[in-house]
């Protein structure tokens, strides 16, 4: 891509609920970059109920647009989102850029995108994440939901700052922050990156996927994971897969092959990252 180019995003979304990832994808706005989806629907799903209007962006026709039914499949996040990022990134029309992965319970704020897009590029960072706050509430300050992520208890990452009130918290300097790792609920992360760490580990099933891929980019490539402090996202957390009991052995599994390939450098990174 050329200095003088508009970069292609594409944004890479699974959804079990159209009326989530279509409110999702109305709030994904870029001046600098041009857009294109991929949204892969699952959960029994199907094409036939996703319609209604779209974003400009999207009636525009800059990109591809791209719908995918995977109705009878069993959930994985990896997987899915490994198979949707192969999709943006085989189309030789519109090659992509950066795949900005993004959860549809997450409500975009009309700068983020370009936030992020910013990051990246003076920054030279793979990867790139903002902060994200709860849905605001009546006459109630907005609080973090997540701020990044850091090593947390039991040999897993967890969201730094949670619920601190981003009017403190979110604006501080510097404007970016090198991080440990982001979540995979709003993530930009460059095309060629993607594709050189082969995706998200489809050994993981629901958890730890995002995290890990962040240890990668960061070990393996010796690459940047960065934040965003001055933007921020509403994350309605837990409103894209539901509060799942079934999904508890799953996350053990997961967490499980996370200790056994990165307990050294959780162990070294406390003190740095905390």
């Amino acid at each position: 891509m050329g200095g003088s180019e508009r970069p292609h995003i594409a944004v890479i979304m699974l959804s079990k609920q159209p009326d989530l990832a279509r409110n999702a994808l109305r709030a994904v706005a870029s001046d600098a970059a041009t857009l294109s989806a991929v949204l892969y629907l699952n959960g029994g799903v199907t094409l036939d109920d996703y319609d209604g209007p779209q974003p400009e962006w999207w009636r525009a026709g800059g990109g591809n647009h791209i719908l995918v039914a995977a109705a009878d499949e069993p959930f994985s996040y990896s997987k899915m989102n490994n198979r949707a990022a192969s999709i943006a990134l085989m189309e030789t029309a519109h090659p992509c850029d950066y795949l900005l992965f993004l959860n549809d319970d997450v409500t975009m704020r009309p700068d983020s995108v370009d936030a992020m897009l910013t990051c990246a590029r003076r920054q030279h960072a793979e990867v790139v994440g903002i902060n994200l706050a709860y849905p605001p509430k009546e006459d109630e300050p907005l609080r973090i939901q997540h701020a990044g992520v850091i090593p947390g208890a039991f040999f897993v990452g967890c969201h730094r700052g949670r619920h601190s009130l981003l009017a403190s918290w979110a604006y501080s300097y510097p404007r970016w922050l090198t991080m440990w790792a982001v979540t995979g609920a709003c993530m930009l992360v460059e095309a060629n990156t993607f594709a050189e760490v082969n995706g998200f580990d489809e050994e993981y099933e629901v958890d730890q996927q995002d995290i890990d891929l962040c240890m990668r980019v960061r070990t393996v490539l010796n690459g940047t994971v960065a934040l965003v402090q001055g933007a921020f996202a509403y994350h309605d957390e837990g409103a894209t897969r539901g509060r799942d009991e079934g999904m508890l052995s799953a996350r053990a599994k997961d967490q499980a092959r996370f200790v056994g390939l990165w307990y050294t450098q959780w162990n070294e990174g406390r003190d740095r990252w905390r």
